[in-house]
């Protein structure tokens, strides 16, 4: 968080809460916000491969960045007061940071759209439904090595159902739910 420019705005259990735009703002926030997802998830990848060679048990996170106006400021009582922000924003990345399996990077397409030219692959996942709102939020994948299905069915002249079937039952074999998690699972096996 720090290392791009971002606030830790608290702790909550084993989350983390941060923000990018309040009180400092970038013009490339979202890119920091995203580069800064990016090195947590290889950071848990590194200490998960120094772990498990030492047969301790590894960790994993989910993570979910969305980019909405909020209310930034000192918030509470006369009694205790702290710097945060809330609003629809905030309530939303929460929704997908808790929707996100370990390993993934969930972002709103309102994310996606802030960032610059070097945008990273993504594929629709599930909606998430916010109490409050009619409908579900669309939500996006990070890809992992940046491939979608399409674009691998490409490559290797195969129909995009193959891929997706093949996926799935590699998927079961190694019993994770997203191609993020079959990286991760591979580096924890010692095959990536």
């Amino acid at each position: 968080v720090f290392k791009y420019e971002g606030t830790l705005d608290k702790f909550i259990g084993d989350a983390i809460m941060a923000q990018w735009g309040a009180p400092i703002r970038h013009p490339d926030d979202a890119e920091r916000a995203l580069q800064a997802a990016l090195g947590m998830q290889r950071a848990v990848r590194d200490i998960n491969k120094r772990w498990s060679a030492q047969g301790r048990p590894t960790i994993s996170v989910g993570i979910g960045i969305n980019y909405g106006e909020v209310f930034a400021g000192n918030i509470g009582s006369h009694r205790r007061l702290e710097y945060t922000v809330i609003g629809d924003a905030v309530n939303v990345a929460s929704r997908l940071c808790s929707a996100a399996a370990p390993g993934e990077i969930l972002v709103t397409d309102a994310f996606y759209r802030q960032l610059g030219k070097k945008k990273p692959s993504v594929e629709r996942a599930e909606g998430v439904e916010i109490k409050g709102r009619a409908g579900k939020v669309e939500v996006l994948r990070l890809m992992a090595g940046g491939h979608s299905n399409r674009e691998i069915s490409d490559l290797l002249g195969a129909s995009e159902g193959t891929i997706k079937n093949h996926a799935s039952n590699i998927f079961s074999k190694l019993g994770v739910k997203s191609r993020t998690q079959a990286v991760l699972k591979g580096i924890e096996l010692g095959c990536v």
